[in-house]
This record gives C-alpha cells, structure tokens and sequence, in this order.
C-alpha cells in the first residue's frame, strides 16, 4: 500500500485571487464555494463572487478570482461515519 502524499501548492493574493495546483477532481462549485479533491481530501473555498478562472485537470491547476472568505480540508467521507454513528 503506498502512502505517500502528493504535493500541492496553494496561494492567495489579497483574498481576491487563488492558485491551487494538485488538483485531482473537482466536486461541485458555485459563485459562494468551491469544492476540490486533493489527495484523499476535499479542499473546499468559501466566499463570494467566486469564478473559475482557469481548471486544467490534466496539469492540476485551479485558479479562482472573487472574494475569498476561507479555505478548509476535510478527509473525504469523513461526514459519511458521523451520520452512521448517529444513525445506527
């Protein structure tokens, strides 16, 4: 089983404009969020006005202009087992 993590990088300039590289799948996206998939995770932009300005899945780069509130991970399916505690 291989573990190792790939890389990404992200940056941000005066919260208007975001490059992320690493990108490996996009899960949804709107003018309010965006969510991306990044190595087992979700990297998920919260803010408004937020615009896709360029998504290249082959190289993994995503970059989004618009007003960037905050950026958060989240291991996916990490949602999946609190409901299935709850619901048991």
């Amino acid at each position: 089983m291989n573990t190792t993590k790939k890389t990404h990088d992200l940056s941000i300039e005066n919260r208007k404009k975001l490059c992320l590289t690493g990108i490996e799948d996009m899960k949804n996206f709107d003018d309010k969020h965006i969510i991306a998939c990044i190595d087992s995770e979700n990297i998920i932009i919260r803010g408004e006005f937020l615009n896709i300005k360029k998504l290249d899945l082959e190289s993994g780069e995503l970059e989004i202009d618009g007003k960037i509130y905050s950026i958060e991970y989240k291991k996916i399916g990490a949602h999946k087992k609190i409901f299935s505690k709850i619901f048991k």
